[in-house]
């Protein structure tokens, strides 16, 4: 297991963490309606945010950041799986 990333210089973290308790529900509803199943969205948003993180203070719009990252970690992993409807 990797360890979580770690914030960027001069970041604590706290503007994240915020947005993340916010935004977490709507992407995991997100992946969600993409095919995902539930234990899959959770996976996808939290590897989507994970990615996300390291470079916060650079995206300029972060729910649009996210979701596109989610879409392309599940067409990704569909496509591995032979499937739209993945079995990770």
């Amino acid at each position: 297991m990797t360890p979580p990333p770690r914030p960027p210089a001069g970041d604590d973290g706290a503007e994240f963490a915020q947005w993340y308790r916010r935004e977490f529900p709507d992407l995991l509803l997100f992946a969600h309606r993409l095919g995902a199943r539930w234990h899959e969205a959770f996976d996808l948003a939290q590897e989507a945010c994970a990615k996300a993180f390291p470079r916060w203070p650079e995206i300029g719009k972060p729910r649009a950041y996210v979701r596109v990252a989610i879409r392309n970690v599940y067409f990704k992993k569909s496509q591995g799986a032979g499937k739209a409807s993945s079995t990770w």
